[in-house]
């Protein structure tokens, strides 16, 4: 989870180095790749049935979505800001959905970490003061959008990663994105990339090698043997240290707004699943 923090920061850096769509298919194609070598070392097999197949296809194609959202996000918004409220409002999200898809009813507690985390949420993108055009410009309607698109896939991908190791799943889902994404690729300007710095490729291994093969990984592993409420809980520790690489290395302002916001959403998750916790 530290790594995804750090992932913002990441692909605000990786949006000064050229066309998006390259950034975002050279990220699949090195996460794709990090992952043979765990998967021989562990020898997990990479066959999948039709089924299978179908899931990983659909998971991949709202996946490739996400990563859109979270780039297009990043380059337009503030790193941190993004990594606060992405990842504070996902849980909620994700525990909305889950209650949907199951019909049940929600306590009083739930009830109260619901109208906390979105009050968390519309004090973080500053509702009182924003408009139509500022939501778009500012970045914000991406951070929202994102985090609904990864509440809907960490529920699609709990549901549907039976009878296959989730790093078979991954794999697939991983490389599926890679296909998808080649219609997008700008050839004109790819190879401009392969003469960049250090400094590009050390903030593409992040994104894709630590953030993806590694954090992203051990989180989609993790839905399968946790469920998808008590896995979101550890994007606790990702709001701190997107905030905390942006001020470093980005030199974003430390909004209170932010700060605020950031922490009734946490306290909204911890009351959602405080008594599955236990």
């Amino acid at each position: 989870m530290i790594a995804w923090g750090i992932s913002w920061t990441n692909a605000k850096v990786l949006g000064n180095f050229g066309d998006r769509s390259n950034i975002i298919f050279l990220r699949f194609l090195f996460a794709t790749s990090a992952m043979v070598p765990i998967m021989l070392y562990r020898k997990i097999p990479l066959t999948i049935n039709r089924e299978m197949g179908k899931n990983t296809a659909i998971a991949a194609l709202m996946f490739s979505g996400y990563n859109w959202l979270f780039f297009k996000a990043t380059h337009t918004g503030f790193a941190g800001a993004g990594g606060v409220l992405v990842t504070t409002l996902n849980p909620i999200f994700t525990f909305g959905l889950t209650v949907l898809i199951s019909r049940r009813k929600i306590n009083h507690r739930e009830l109260l970490g619901l109208l906390l985390g979105f009050s968390g949420g519309l004090i973080i993108l500053k509702i009182w003061a924003i408009d139509s055009h500022l939501l778009v410009a500012s970045g914000n309607i991406y951070f929202l959008a994102g985090s609904l698109f990864y509440a809907v896939i960490t529920v699609f991908v709990s549901k549907k990663q039976t009878g296959v190791s989730s790093f078979t799943f991954i794999f697939w889902m991983y490389l599926f994105s890679t296909f998808y994404l080649i219609p997008f690729v700008n050839f004109h300007s790819f190879t401009s990339l392969f003469i960049t710095d250090l400094i590009f490729w050390g903030n593409l291994f992040m994104v894709s090698v630590g953030a993806m093969s590694f954090g992203t990984s051990v989180f989609i592993y993790s839905t399968k043997t946790l469920g998808p409420e008590k896995t979101s809980v550890f994007i606790f520790t990702v709001p701190v240290s997107a905030l905390l690489t942006s001020m470093v290395f980005l030199h974003e302002p430390l909004d209170i707004f932010v700060i605020s916001g950031g922490a009734l959403s946490i306290i909204a998750v911890y009351l959602i699943n405080s008594k599955t916790l236990q």
